[in-house]
């Protein structure tokens, strides 16, 4: 596969996998039975789809299921945990957001030159994902809190998945650096 069907081959599917892992963690975060199992199960979702994803063009390894996993419960957690502040509810959020990063960049690294780049473009996408999310919701007013919850787990996951995947098409397409040579081709 060149790196210029990357374009093509990857960034739609990695778009339809994080739509359907968000999608899926919302589904599993609204059932009304255990708090704790709708966290691990969305993230497993999540994490097995990413993961899938991500063999074709980079070779990932089951590592990046693990990670991820982990990284999103952590995640989840902070932001369902009600804060008496919007400013620590912020600070939780950047938090645990590079913490996903830095999850996500420890596999990284050992499939991409450039993945030290992934620490900050997975949150910034998280974050851009979560802002449009949220501004898309504040407008429909009249619908369902659960169909509110939908929405906003299905911009967020085409939003995440276009922005981060976007990130890592170009981290893929980037010049290695001079004198190493490669680890895998495209």
């Amino acid at each position: 596969m060149s790196k210029q069907n990357l374009w093509i081959s990857f960034l739609p599917i990695w778009i339809v996998v994080n739509i359907l892992g968000c999608i899926s963690f919302g589904m599993i975060n609204a059932m009304p039975y255990f708090a704790f199992l709708p966290i691990i199960g969305g993230s497993i979702v999540l994490g097995l789809l990413q993961w899938g994803a991500l063999q074709k063009p980079l070779g990932i390894d089951w590592t990046w299921m693990l990670t991820s996993i982990v990284a999103n419960i952590g995640l989840f957690i902070a932001c369902d945990i009600q804060w008496s502040s919007s400013i620590w509810f912020l600070i939780e959020l950047l938090g645990s957001l590079a913490l996903l990063g830095i999850f996500q960049w420890f596999v990284l690294k050992d499939f991409l030159y450039h993945a030290n780049k992934w620490i900050y473009l997975s949150p910034l996408s998280a974050l851009i994902g979560r802002l449009l999310s949220s501004i898309i919701i504040s407008g429909l007013n009249a619908l369902s809190v659960s169909w509110l919850s939908f929405i906003f787990w299905l911009s967020y996951g085409v939003v995440y998945g276009a922005f981060s995947g976007i990130s890592l098409i170009v981290l893929i397409n980037l010049p290695k650096p001079k004198g190493l040579e490669a680890r895998w081709s495209l």
